[in-house]
């Protein structure tokens, strides 16, 4: 279907008068919609002044064409039109990039790599980060120049699966006898025919879906967790009320989300207003003689005043990347695990050499500080919250 989205309402305030229309403009803004209703539709009986009160929304003006106005005898308010012209109705295919990363691929990748890695250039490891983008550099050189992105068209999933190519044919049969039978008389042969062609569709889409959903419930009722996610798609969405901002605010007119935030917030804040919290210097000091007065307690202290990495070996970073699942996400740096695996032995040693010189500067790379964060839908309450 199209992805256009149309929205026609009848508003309580007049879309001329720039401040009152605000809220209007902010939600299309936010929103992507436009307004394609310019002309005034309803007129003020006493003063004869025109104002925009109705207004019809929509979200891809490409497929707009033009907008009428008409009065209205027996009302103020006027009658509002737009035109659009969708050019089909079928869903458009999805056009997705990805590469080919099978074995002959990575192998030339490899052998890329083999060439370019010597060359990076070692006074860079003075700076961990720099050091890093220029190896990741050399990696993805190699593998945009070997394999590059392909754009394919992957059709779009099927909303109605049941919904097939005979009934698909049977349903312009149907279409082109009721046009047909709309040049007639009602109880002519062509509305019998038509009638004959509608019920047999009915029956035979009724038929379609449910041996759609038995075929469903067969193969998985030895799980419910296969069979819920199976029928989950097809079922109609949550409907149960949401708890809202007005049933944890005692004031009628606190009614707004940020209010409810407010009240939160000023509980914890009022919470921690009334700690004294102690300087870092007091609790290192307390902590220094709590164990230095307890001779039991002062056996843990390590005899070394601070902490160090012992330096890696090539090998133990080339076990590492062999551990590496090579069907995980790229992550930020947008290198594939597969990579990584495959061309493991090359990497291993400028890689050593990077962890290495993060160890010795107390320094940590700034990409692994990026972390992605996806909410996953656990099923309860509403999909869109």
């Amino acid at each position: 279907m199209c992805d256009d989205i149309i929205v026609a309402g009848d508003l309580n305030f007049d879309c001329f008068d720039a401040e009152k229309s605000s809220k209007l403009t902010d939600f299309c803004a936010v929103n992507g919609f436009t307004n394609t209703i310019t002309q005034g539709t309803r007129i003020c009986p006493q003063t004869f002044q025109q104002s925009l009160i109705d207004v019809i929304l929509c979200m891809i003006t490409s497929f707009f064409i033009s907008s009428m106005v008409f009065t209205y005898p027996n009302s103020d308010h006027k009658l509002t039109v737009s035109v659009f012209k969708y050019k089909s109705s079928k869903n458009k295919s999805q056009l997705i990039q990805t590469r080919a990363l099978n074995p002959e691929n990575l192998a030339k990748i490899k052998d890329k790599l083999t060439n370019h890695i010597p060359t990076v250039d070692h006074s860079l490891l003075k700076c961990p980060n720099s050091y890093w983008e220029a190896i990741k550099g050399d990696i993805v050189y190699c593998r945009d120049n070997t394999v590059p992105l392909k754009k394919y068209n992957v059709r779009p999933e099927n909303k109605t699966p049941w919904y097939n190519k005979p009934l698909v044919k049977l349903n312009r049969i149907k279409d082109k006898l009721y046009k047909a039978a709309l040049v007639t008389a009602k109880k002519s042969e062509e509305w019998t025919i038509f009638k004959i062609a509608k019920a047999k569709f009915k029956k035979m889409l009724r038929n379609s879906k449910v041996e759609f959903f038995k075929k469903i419930v067969d193969d998985n009722a030895t799980s419910t967790k296969k069979l819920w996610n199976c029928l989950n798609p097809y079922l109609n969405p949550n409907k149960r009320s949401i708890i809202s901002s007005s049933d944890l605010l005692d004031h009628p007119s606190d009614n707004k989300d940020q209010d409810c935030a407010n009240l939160f917030s000023n509980f914890f804040s009022s919470i921690l207003n009334l700690f004294t919290f102690l300087s870092i210097l007091t609790c290192t000091n307390y902590i220094t003689n709590f164990f230095n007065t307890n001779p039991i307690l002062s056996t843990f202290r390590t005899t070394k005043p601070q902490f160090h990495f012992s330096e890696i070996s090539p090998n133990i970073t080339f076990k590492h990347l062999l551990k590496l699942d090579p069907k995980s996400a790229p992550g930020i740096c947008g290198i594939e695990k597969e990579i990584f695996v495959y061309c493991a032995d090359v990497l291993a040693i400028p890689l050593t050499n990077l962890f290495n010189v993060c160890f010795e500067s107390n320094c940590v790379l700034n990409e692994p500080k990026i972390l992605y964060i996806t909410p996953i839908f656990k099923g309860k309450g509403i999909f869109s919250g």
